[in-house]
């Protein structure tokens, strides 16, 4: 049987929001605003919330600590309170952490979902902003990995390439997005490349064992 446009719009938003299955990637971000635009690599575990984070052109880094609940940039912690994450972390990592977006109709969200098209690049929602309902944005998702892959309203634009998905073997270590699980000795394997890869850039060394 054929869902109906209703139930298709609600488990596209349902999976939309699921943000995919939690294992690890590395991506290519690009955040625009108007004629400004940011290029970042990323490093991420959907699955505990833990992400990297580094600026191309100045080499700024940004990350999160779930185990202290610390943002970090450029080595200046800053201690979040549970119910700021994920919604403040970084433009950057907002894609790989879909309820971080303000798009899903929540009291204080700038948009709603309010139709789904389906097409061979992924899934598009169609979403209305809140206040105005002439103003329009979407956003594009994979609807096999449920991965988010583009974010676009009237005043800015959020695209996520993945570079380096988990292989079928990190399978068995997926714990889902909500799940806040303990990570596994894989899922930091992404993480210690990327900062071996920043501390190359640096000139600097790190011990992979800290």
């Amino acid at each position: 049987m054929t869902p109906s446009d209703g139930e298709h719009l609600s488990m596209s938003i349902g999976l939309a929001m699921a943000g995919g299955d939690g294992r690890p990637f590395t991506a290519r971000s690009i955040c625009q605003y108007g004629g400004e635009v940011q290029q970042w690599d990323v490093a991420v575990v959907p699955a505990s919330f833990e992400w990297s984070s580094t600026h191309l052109i100045s080499g700024r880094t940004e990350s999160f600590d779930p185990a202290t609940l610390s943002l970090i940039a450029d080595g200046n912690a800053f201690r979040l309170t549970p119910d700021r994450i994920p919604g403040t972390f970084p433009d950057q990592v907002k894609l790989a952490f879909p309820l971080s977006l303000p798009i899903w109709g929540r009291p204080r969200d700038q948009y709603h979902p309010v139709s789904v098209e389906d097409h061979d690049e992924g899934s598009v929602l169609l979403l209305r902003n809140s206040k105005d309902p002439g103003l329009f944005g979407s956003l594009t998702f994979d609807r096999t990995s449920g991965r988010a892959k583009r974010l676009a309203t009237p005043s800015e634009l959020l695209l996520m390439t993945v570079e380096t998905p988990a292989s079928s073997d990190d399978d068995k270590n997926s714990f889902g997005f909500i799940s806040g699980a303990p990570e596994s000795a894989k899922y930091l394997n992404l993480f210690r490349a990327h900062a071996d890869k920043q501390a190359r850039s640096k000139g600097g060394d790190i011990d992979a064992d800290e």
